[in-house]
């Protein structure tokens, strides 16, 4: 058995639950396993994104009763002879838990990216319509074309402000 499957849950404020399952490269030690238990939340909860592992939930979003969270614990572990599902090996994935260790917490994706439009927006309208001014900042804080993209900026505005900056350079 040269591979390590991992059997989590992810279970809903309704108590509705999903299974969730991933295989890792290499076999899991005891003191591997600790290392991972030791990190989670309260003893039994992770956010799997965190650490690069797959979260099935449920194709609707109830904010009532959805939330990040998801279960593991000391059976969650098992030896297996299937191929890895990730391109982590245990040992990695190790270290990803000790590094989230009383630091579960994640900003859901399509809310975040809500309030940055929303904050983008803001900024354009504040400034008359200046789009090109917002994408230098938020070149300038690190943004990537297709994050702007992502933003509703119009390509033409980004490939125009790369080539101004490329220029002031």
């Amino acid at each position: 058995m040269n591979n390590t499957r991992i059997d989590y849950l992810y279970r809903d404020a309704d108590n509705y639950k999903r299974d969730n399952t991933c295989v890792v490269a290499g076999a899991i030690t005891e003191e591997q396993k600790e290392a991972i238990l030791d990190s989670l939340d309260d003893g039994e909860y992770f956010i799997p994104k965190l650490v690069g592992m797959p979260e099935k939930k449920f194709d609707t979003y109830d904010p009532q009763a959805d939330h990040p969270f998801f279960e593991l614990g000391p059976a969650s572990f098992n030896h297996t002879d299937d191929d890895p599902t990730l391109e982590l090996t245990v040992a990695e994935l190790v270290e990803r838990f000790r590094a989230h260790k009383e630091k579960w917490f994640a900003i859901d994706y399509d809310n975040a990216l809500s309030m940055v439009r929303v904050l983008v927006d803001n900024l354009v309208n504040d400034e008359g319509g200046h789009s090109q001014d917002a994408i230098k900042r938020l070149f300038e804080l690190g943004f990537e074309a297709s994050d702007l993209l992502c933003l509703d900026f119009q390509k033409s505005d980004i490939e125009y402000v790369q080539s101004q900056m490329a220029e002031e350079k």
